[in-house]
C-alpha cells in the first residue's frame, strides 16, 4: 500500500512539474515577443508615429520611411486632393452655392454655415479647406470643378492614379470615413510634392490664415488661422522652416500630418500618421526635416558648364533638320553632404534618337557620381528646318501619298480636258 502510495505521489509531482516548466516556458516566449515587438519599432530617427516619410521638394525623391505605404483613412486630408484640383482653375472664378450642392453634406459639423445662394471665390473654397476643412465649401468647389459630387470623386481617383499614388483611393469629396477610402504617408508626400509646383498650390498650402470677405449673404468678414503649433510664435514647437501644414484628427484620436519645410532653399515634404496627439506628430516632423537640412545639400551647376548638343535629322541620308537641346536655366540638385561638387560629372543624353519627328526626340541632361545616375532634368528643344518646306513634304510619306494621288488627279483632269478639246465637232 506503501509502495503504490509513493507511485501516486510520485506521479502528481512529475505532472506539476510538467506544466511548472510550460508555463515557464510561455513566459519566457512571451518576453521574446515583447523584445521583438519593441525593436520593430525603433527607427533611425527617433519617431514615435508609426508611419512617416521624409521626401525631397526638388525632384520627389523619397530619403527616408517608415512603413509609409501603410494605408490609413485620410479622412479630412481627402481635402488636399480637392485643394490640388481647385488650385488649376482660376482662384478669382465666383462660385454660387447651388441648392444641388447645398443638400450634399451635413450642415451640423465641419461647415461655414454658407447659405444657398452664396457668392464665393475658389480662393476663398480653397483656403476654407486647408484650414479649417469645411464641408460646405468642399460642395462647393466639386460642382464647380466637375458639376458634381460624384464625378468629382471619379476625377479625384483618376488623378491619383497619373500621380502613381498606388495606396490612396476615395469613395467621396468630404473625408467621411467609409470602406475603399485609404491614403499613406509616402502617397500624401508626393501629392503635397507635385502640388508644390504650382503656385497656386503653393499660395494655398502656405496660409497660415486667412479672411473671407463679406458677400451677399454675408456683411461680416469670417477669418480663419491654422492651430498647427509650427505657425505659434509663442509655442515651444514654432518653427520658422515649415511654411505650410495640414493635420487631420481622425474618429479614433490617432493625428496625421503632412507638412512643407524650406531652409535656404532646400525643400522637403514630410507626413506622419498614427501620432498619439499634434504635439507628438509635430515632434515628429521637426526631427524628420532636421536630419533632411543635416545630411542634404544643394549642389548648383550652370547652364554653361552644362552646355548643349545639337544633331542633325535625316530622311533617306538626306539632312533635313536639326534639334539643338539646352538648359534654359542654372541647374540645383539635391545631394548627399558628403559628395562635393567636384565628384559630380553631367553630359546630355539624346532620348528616341532613331526617330526622324523632331516632336519624338527629346533630351535629358544626366548627372553622375562615379559613373552611376543620381538625378537628370528634362532640356530645352529648339527645331530648326535645313530646307524648304515645299521641299520637306516630299520627306513625309501621308504626304507624298496624297502629293502623288492629288496629281495624279489633276493629270486625268487636264487629259479629259484636252480630249474634249481636240474632239472633231460632230455635224
Amino acid at each position: 500500500m506503501k509502495k503504490i502510495v509513493m507511485v501516486i505521489v510520485l506521479c502528481i509531482t512529475t505532472v506539476l512539474n510538467c506544466y511548472a516548466e510550460n508555463d515557464e516556458e510561455q513566459v519566457n516566449t512571451e518576453e521574446v515577443e515583447e523584445v521583438v515587438v519593441e525593436e520593430r519599432v525603433v527607427d533611425p530617427y527617433g519617431l514615435s508615429s508609426p508611419s512617416a516619410c521624409l521626401i525631397q521638394e526638388n525632384g520627389g525623391k523619397v530619403v527616408y520611411e517608415k512603413n509609409a505605404e501603410e494605408e490609413f483613412q485620410p479622412e479630412s486630408l481627402t481635402k488636399l486632393m480637392g485643394i490640388y484640383l481647385g488650385c488649376e482653375k482660376d482662384l478669382n472664378d465666383e462660385v454660387t452655392m447651388s441648392s444641388a450642392a447645398f443638400e450634399t453634406y451635413d450642415h451640423n459639423k465641419d461647415v461655414l454655415w454658407i447659405q444657398e445662394g452664396e457668392i464665393l471665390t475658389v480662393r476663398d473654397l480653397v483656403e476654407t479647406m486647408m484650414l479649417v476643412s469645411s464641408n460646405d465649401t468642399t460642395a462647393m468647389l466639386a460642382e464647380c470643378v466637375s458639376g458634381s459630387n460624384a464625378s468629382f470623386v471619379s476625377l479625384m481617383n483618376d488623378t491619383a492614379s497619373e500621380l502613381h499614388l498606388s495606396s490612396t483611393s476615395f469613395t467621396n469629396v468630404f473625408g467621411l470615413r467609409e470602406e475603399g477610402m485609404k491614403t499613406s504617408c509616402k502617397d500624401l508626400g508626393r501629392l503635397v510634392s507635385a502640388g508644390l509646383e504650382n503656385s497656386n498650390f503653393y499660395s494655398v498650402f502656405t496660409s497660415k490664415s486667412y479672411e473671407v470677405k463679406p458677400t451677399n449673404k454675408q456683411p461680416s468678414q469670417r477669418p480663419f488661422k491654422s492651430m498647427i503649433p509650427f505657425f505659434d510664435a509663442n509655442d515651444a514647437l514654432h518653427d520658422e522652416t515649415v511654411l505650410g501644414a495640414k493635420a487631420c484628427v481622425g474618429e479614433d484620436g490617432r493625428v496625421s500630418v503632412v507638412a512643407y519645410a524650406n531652409q535656404e532653399g532646400l525643400g522637403f515634404v514630410g507626413c506622419v500618421s498614427g501620432a498619439s496627439d499634434v504635439k507628438s506628430a509635430c515632434i515628429d516632423l521637426r526631427r524628420m526635416f532636421a536630419r533632411g537640412f543635416e545630411s542634404y545639400q544643394i549642389v548648383s551647376i550652370s547652364k554653361d558648364e552644362i552646355g548643349s548638343k545639337t544633331i542633325s535629322l535625316k530622311k533617306y541620308n538626306i539632312p533635313f533638320a536639326t534639334v539643338k537641346f539646352v538648359p534654359d536655366a542654372d541647374f540645383e540638385a539635391v545631394l548627399p553632404v558628403e559628395i562635393s561638387r567636384e565628384q559630380l560629372s553631367c553630359k546630355i543624353e539624346v532620348l528616341d534618337r532613331e526617330s526622324d519627328d523632331p516632336d519624338v526626340i527629346h533630351g535629358d541632361v544626366v548627372f553622375y557620381l562615379d559613373d552611376k545616375e543620381v538625378t537628370r532634368v528634362a532640356l530645352v528643344k529648339e527645331v530648326e528646318n535645313t530646307m524648304p518646306k515645299v521641299l520637306t513634304r516630299l520627306f513625309d510619306t501621308q504626304h507624298v501619298i496624297v502629293d502623288v494621288c492629288s496629281v495624279i488627279v489633276l493629270v486625268l483632269f487636264i487629259l479629259m480636258k484636252v480630249s474634249s478639246f481636240l474632239k472633231p465637232p460632230v455635224d
